[in-house]
């Protein structure tokens, strides 16, 4: 085990029993939730956009995005945050950090359906910020999921359904295609760059192996990125709705046994150093101005010595020429990013090895070696800080102690801060870790931290995204309360849906309410007091229009309509249900209803309702 020194046991289910008012907090505001998992990166972290591999696994650790319908138009941030595991505790989240075109992309999205856009995002996180472990993508797909389900252009059903399908069978599915497009692009306005995407992928499906996916290169430019717009086609986060890409869980590809042996362990190791995705563009950008005074310099030694009796120039010399918009750095840091392509097929080959032989020493070897190898990729980069290479070298020095096999260590993120993830044989990480860490607190003067240990904390997980919580279609999580209230609502802006009220804000809401209807109770309220027989001759029947509205729209014709709901005679209807309802709100309110019947006699009639713009309309089913 490991000293509580330098870890603290965490994965989903521990995090939720120590932190459950939180939990609580969340479920029981946000009528839709969803949870997706935390990822390893197995690939090289460069590969995927020109063109190479990527592979992913999952771990025991989730983020949970919830969906708060508001009265008020316009999307918001609600309570964000994320877990800080050497504190045990959860830190708000500076949303301001977040790419504003985010909130923005959202609402463009709600734009197809007839919703209120009025809503707040929630967020808990199992997993820290800013420490290279890839939240962005995992963020990505956990909104887009909830937003899509919150809006109703999936269905809880549609999203478990492809969570286990066939990967072969998700370019037929047109939930997937919703998500995973919106998944993608939000995840690349989060990063500021076009994202790669295999993350995205591998978050939202199920699978007990690694997920491996490829796509078509870059359209651009890696850091070449323009922002011209929504609508436009080519802003850099709509650049990925034209690219084709395929992904497969290993086990589809390959015959391997039901339940994956890992036999190695591995381990997510905090040294101090934070940062964010402008931080790395910066310092990318700082590389490759390198690589322009690099090739500046070749040129001006080189270029008037070639001799007329080369066929062809110098392969250097035409790098140092740089291309048509771009400048030599850029051509060069290009020719870099395309060494991990190749890495990215020597690492699947490893990892396949892996799983077909198990803890072979020649396996092992080789799996650790192309691990180190990606980062030397990473340093060659410049995405390597040397505060980061002395950690490793102890850890390598230690690691020589305890196993002759050898340790891999590497940045999983997009490089220049964060975790590394340590890898060693089977049950040697423990005593290597014990011996290593307080050594490297103190070299490098901060606090050091595992975050995650396999042989603590659990092994890789399976599950994809998941739909904890639909209150539309009847998906309760166990994190909110029997008394719940559960009340549809609906204003002059439309449908916001279903939201959840604790008792105790329920009975301070309900005044609120210019209308409501308790289905439960089968009684009629406005601003808070109940109507009588006098006021309104046929309360259930009310209640049974206003359910029909909540479910099917504004407009209903006599044949939409329940039995009871005088469907075969308008003038029942009109008399008895509409022109007192609208009376009696009007002159308790002030305010129109916006409820007509329009049409003939008998049942070829059609009852319209378009309320005013500040009229609250809410109907209670559950509580």
């Amino acid at each position: 085990m490991l000293s509580k020194e330098f870890h603290t046991h965490a994965n989903s289910q521990t995090i939720q029993e120590r932190h459950r008012q939180l939990y609580e907090e969340l479920y029981r505001s946000c009528p839709t939730v969803v949870s997706a998992p935390a990822t390893l990166m197995w690939s090289p972290t460069y590969a995927v956009g020109p063109g190479g591999i990527g592979l992913i696994s999952k771990l025991p650790l989730r983020i949970h995005i919830g969906i708060e319908p508001c009265a008020a138009s316009g999307i918001s941030y609600g309570p964000m945050r994320y877990f800080i595991p050497e504190r045990d505790e959860f830190e708000d989240w500076d949303t301001t950090r977040c790419n504003p075109l985010l909130l923005e992309m959202l609402a463009h999205a709600a734009a197809p359906y007839r919703k209120s856009q009025g809503a707040r995002i929630w967020m808990l996180c199992e997993i820290p910020w800013y420490r290279g472990l890839n939240v962005d993508p995992l963020c990505g797909a956990s909104i887009a999921t909830a937003w899509l389900l919150h809006l109703g252009a999936i269905t809880p059903s549609e999203a478990a359904e492809f969570v286990k399908m066939p990967t072969e069978q998700l370019a037929g599915s047109k939930a997937f295609e919703k998500v995973f497009r919106l998944a993608w692009k939000l995840d690349s306005i989060i990063a500021n760059w076009l994202s790669d995407a295999h993350i995205t992928f591998a978050t939202l499906i199920d699978s007990q192996y690694p997920v491996v996916y490829f796509r078509e290169p870059d359209p651009f430019l890696f850091d070449h990125y323009r922002d011209y717009g929504l609508e436009h086609p080519s802003s850099y986060y709509n650049a990925s709705d034209g690219l084709f890409f395929r992904g497969s869980r290993m086990d589809e590809l390959f015959q391997l046994d039901p339940n994956p042996a890992w036999p190695i362990d591995a381990a997510l190791l905090f040294t101090g150093e934070e940062g964010d995705s402008r931080f790395v563009y910066q310092t990318r950008s700082a590389f490759k101005a390198k690589l322009d005074e690099a090739a500046a310099f070749a040129s001006s030694t080189f270029k008037n010595l070639v001799p007329d009796t080369f066929r062809d120039t110098p392969w250097f010399l035409e790098l140092a020429q740089g291309g048509p918009g771009q400048s030599a750095g850029m051509d060069m840091f290009q020719v870099y990013r395309k060494s991990s392509v190749v890495l990215s097929m020597t690492v699947f080959k490893t990892m396949h090895d892996l799983f077909l032989y198990g803890a072979a020493p020649h396996v092992l070897r080789d799996f650790f070696q192309n691990q180190n190898i990606s980062q030397h990729v990473l340093r060659i980069l410049g995405l390597s800080p040397l505060v980061l290479s002395r950690p490793q070298t102890m850890l390598r020095v230690v690691g020589a102690k305890h196993t002759d096999l050898g340790v891999a260590t590497r940045l999983i993120g997009p490089g220049n801060h964060g975790c590394l993830m340590v890898l060693g044989p089977l049950n040697t990480l423990a005593p290597i870790f014990n011996e290593a860490l307080p050594l490297i607190r103190e070299e490098v003067k901060k606090p050091v931290h595992c975050h995650w240990a396999s042989w603590c904390d659990g092994n890789t997980a399976s599950a994809g995204a998941r739909v904890e919580q639909h209150v539309e279609t009847g998906i309760y999580s166990p994190f909110t309360a029997a008394q719940s209230i559960t009340a549809r609502e609906w204003n002059g802006e439309g449908k916001i849906g279903a939201t959840l009220y604790t008792r105790e804000k329920w009975d301070r809401e309900r005044e609120r309410f210019d209308l409501l209807l308790e289905g439960k109770e089968g009684r009629v309220y406005v601003r808070g007091k109940p109507l009588t027989s006098n006021q309104i001759h046929s309360a259930k029947q009310t209640i049974e229009l206003f359910r029909k509205f909540m479910g099917n729209g504004g407009e209903l014709s006599a044949a939409e309509l329940p039995a009871s709901c005088y469907r075969s005679d308008r003038n029942q209807m009109e008399s008895k249900i509409v022109r007192p309802l609208v009376s009696v709100v009007k002159e308790l309110t002030g305010k129109h209803l916006g409820l007509e019947i329009h049409g003939g006699l008998g049942s070829n009639y059609k009852v319209h309702f378009k309320p005013d713009k500040l009229m609250r309309v809410g109907l209670v089913e559950k509580g």
